[in-house]
């Protein structure tokens, strides 16, 4: 009966599984709003440390000239006061840059040109055979889905999983069935 379940699973799980495909335009088309966000919160972390380390090799430059007496202190304290004010110019235009990127992508997401991504999958049968519940979008107003779960439980004694009286893989679970999902009002989801 064991490996009745398990084949059975496998199998179902193979069914229900479907790959999808998408080319690169689809795909940056179809990136989430946080995702976008975090790719200009990380272009402005690398904007910041690429001017830090050219501010760095450039103050380094300055001090080989100082070491070697080309120049003197005061000058050389000029020069690296100069170069730290057009790196932080420079930083300043560039994320400002990013920040109109990042405001614009605020402003698409209120007005809802970024569409939300759904990361959940449902699967389900419908088991409708009046045509007279519809409403006009096409829905229906109960719905059933098969559920299927599965995971490993395991019990933490004295501090750490290890001083347990259980096996890590004597208390795995799974469970399947069917809920059926139905409107409370007519008008609404």
């Amino acid at each position: 009966m064991r490996n009745l379940t398990i084949y059975l699973t496998g199998a179902l799980c193979l069914f229900l599984s479907r790959t999808m495909a998408q080319e690169n335009n689809e795909k940056a088309e179809s990136m989430t709003f946080e995702h976008k966000a975090m790719l200009i919160g990380n272009k402005i972390e690398a904007i910041t440390k690429e001017e830090k380390a050219a501010l760095k090799l450039e103050v380094e430059s300055v001090n080989k000239q100082l070491e070697t007496g080309a120049i003197t202190k005061e000058q050389a304290d000029e020069k690296k006061q100069k170069l730290a004010e057009a790196r932080a110019k420079s930083i300043e235009n560039r994320v400002a840059e990013a920040q109109l990127e990042l405001n614009q992508l605020v402003k698409d997401k209120v007005d809802g040109k970024i569409k939300e991504q759904d990361s959940t999958k449902v699967y389900g049968w419908k088991f409708d055979t009046t045509r007279h519940n519809r409403e006009l979008n096409g829905e229906t107003p109960t719905t059933s889905q098969f559920v299927l779960a599965g995971g490993v439980n395991n019990l933490v004694t004295k501090g750490s999983v290890a001083n347990s009286d259980f096996g890590y893989l004597r208390s795995v679970f799974y469970e399947w069935g069917v809920t059926y999902n139905t409107r409370i009002f007519r008008e609404n989801n």
